[in-house]
Parts: structure tokens; C-alpha cells; sequence
């Protein structure tokens, strides 16, 4: 689990007083899923074997690809550099980085989560066969939850798909029902969408639009993601989760200042909001069309300070 080498002791009692707080939030969202709908776990045929779950809108009897809703505390984040990535052209942003971390600091639910995700393997090798070793990967290391952007395409019919029912052999444990999410669908055009969680008077429910730049190191977050089965070219299974949606649902946390450290390195905090000057240097490198790895080097060089000497206290 993750161990905090230094940290203010302002933050562990935060993190203790909102532990319980996170897990009656997942708990309330189980108790209103349905277990009932069909799963299609689809099996590329390219170098890559892979499979992607789905389910069946009931309304419109199209197969769109399930999202999943996990709680927890932001431990890291590398979020795409603007205000305003809905500038940029698809292809473009598709090729920016943005992936964050989170971790359930004791949140049962959230650990639990962790835990059974390594048993749903035994379903995969039982309903298709794959006599491969099974490697959950970073993504589950140390207990916690790695998301990327990753953009995939819808799928409209369901040729070549194989149907399998939520919680008979591929979801023994309802590890995925009590995650997912309701109404999201993941396609080739949808970025990444930012949202600040808040409740009015009467108790009713508003997501705000917000920047990336309003996320920072320590916030309670909701992530939706879906998640990919891939078979790595050494015989190993690992999950992928595509990260969709993050939500802010506390600030409190980056509220206080401190430093701590993962595994000996520092955690940056989220960059500042980008200026003007350095919004348009962004579309400049954007519009020369570098390739992935000298674009990345050169969002490197922009990259703002992880000073976090004007937080407050």
C-alpha cells in the first residue's frame, strides 16, 4: 500500500476522516446498479489479442462499451497542458498524454475492488481459452489505480462478439456491476472531460465544467474509465482502464501544504492555469504537426513549475 515517507499530519487526518466518507458514496452507487444486462467481450484478431466488455442499451439496442465509476484520492496526474482542449483538433489531442493515479487510502470498497479485479482473469482463460499467464500489470501495483487516455472506436453490431450475462462466469464476484457507471459512451471523438461534483439547496446533484488545472495532488476524485483486456507479446494478460470522465468531488485535501513521496520520488502537483502567452505556444506546437515522441518533448519543455508554495494552508 502506499506509504507516505513525509507528510504533514494535517493531511493523514484528513485522509482518515474521509475514508468512510468515500466508501458510503460507492456503497450508495451499488445499491442502485442492475446486474441484469448482457456483457460483450470482443476478441481482436490483429497482433494484439484483446477484449473490451460491453453492454446492451436497452432502449436503443445499440452495444456500446461499459464505463466504469471508481472513488479515491489523486496521488498523480499528468493532464493534458490548456484550458480548452476542445480547440485542438481530435487527431491531435488524441496524442497527448493524460493519465492520473489514484489510490482508496483504506477505502474497503476501493481495495476490494483492487483485489478481485486479479480473480476476473480465471473467468477470461474459462469462457475463451487463453492458456496465458496472468500479469495485472502497473495498473494494480501497490494498490493503486493507473488510467490513460486512451481513445477507442464504438462498436455498431455485434458480429464475431461472444454474449455473456453480468455476474455468471466473467463477473463472479460483481466486481464490475458495482463499478459501472450509467449513460456514457465511449467513442473515437470523445475526449476527456473535466467536472467539479457539488449538490444545491435542495439537495440536487450539479457537475460544473472545470480545467484540468483545477485538479491537484491529494483531491478526492471519481474517474470513469472503461477497461481493456490485452495479451502483451510475453503471454501475459494485463487491464488497461481508459480514463473517460474525472470528477472533483473534494478539494480540501490540496488545501494544506506539504511534500510527500512515492517510492522515493516526488509527486508533482497538477500545473497552474496556462497563461495566454503560453496557451498559444501550445497551439503553435500542436499545429507543426511533430511526431508523438518530439511533441511530448517539446510539452516537456513548456511544462509548468510544481511549486506549491501559493497553496494555502
Amino acid at each position: 500500500m502506499l506509504t507516505f515517507v513525509r507528510a504533514a499530519s494535517a493531511l493523514g487526518d484528513l485522509i482518515r476522516k474521509n475514508a468512510e466518507a468515500i466508501k458510503e458514496k460507492n456503497d450508495e452507487a451499488i445499491q442502485h446498479l442492475t446486474q441484469t444486462d448482457s456483457v460483450v467481450v470482443q476478441q481482436s484478431h490483429t497482433s494484439k489479442q484483446q477484449w473490451r466488455l460491453f453492454t446492451c442499451d436497452a432502449k436503443t439496442e445499440e452495444y456500446c462499451e461499459i464505463v466504469f465509476r471508481m472513488e479515491g484520492i489523486l496521488v498523480a496526474s499528468q493532464l493534458v497542458v490548456g484550458n480548452n482542449i476542445g480547440s485542438f483538433p481530435t487527431a491531435k489531442v488524441a496524442n497527448l498524454s493524460q493519465r492520473v493515479k489514484i489510490v482508496g487510502l483504506g477505502c474497503p470498497s476501493f481495495n476490494d475492488a483492487l483485489q478481485q479485479t486479479k480473480i476476473v482473469q480465471a473467468a477470461f482463460e474459462r469462457h475463451f481459452g487463453c492458456p496465458i499467464a496472468w500479469n495485472v500489470g502497473d495498473e494494480l501495483t501497490d494498490g493503486f489505480l493507473n488510467i490513460s487516455a486512451n481513445y477507442l472506436t464504438r462498436i455498431n453490431g455485434i458480429d464475431d462478439l461472444e454474449v455473456v450475462a453480468v455476474g455468471e462466469g466473467i463477473d463472479p464476484f460483481s466486481t464490475l456491476s458495482k463499478f459501472k457507471a450509467a449513460g456514457l459512451v465511449h467513442t473515437i471523438d470523445n475526449v476527456v472531460k473535466y467536472y467539479r461534483k457539488s449538490v444545491d439547496a435542495n439537495g440536487a446533484v450539479i457537475y460544473d465544467t472545470i480545467v484540468p488545472a483545477n485538479f491537484r495532488i491529494g483531491d478526492i476524485v471519481e474517474a470513469r474509465a472503461s477497461a481493456t483486456v490485452v495479451a502483451s507479446k510475453h503471454g501475459a494478460l494485463k487491464i488497461h482502464f481508459h480514463l473517460h470522465t474525472l470528477i472533483l468531488h473534494d478539494a480540501q485535501f490540496s488545501k494544506v501544504r506539504f511534500r510527500h513521496f512515492v517510492r522515493g520520488e516526488r509527486v508533482k502537483a497538477t500545473p497552474k492555469v496556462e497563461s495566454k502567452k503560453r496557451l498559444r505556444k501550445l497551439r503553435a506546437a500542436i499545429d507543426e504537426d511533430l511526431d508523438v515522441g518530439e511533441a511530448r518533448k517539446k510539452l516537456k519543455q513548456m511544462s509548468v513549475s510544481d511549486d506549491m508554495d501559493d497553496v494555502a494552508a
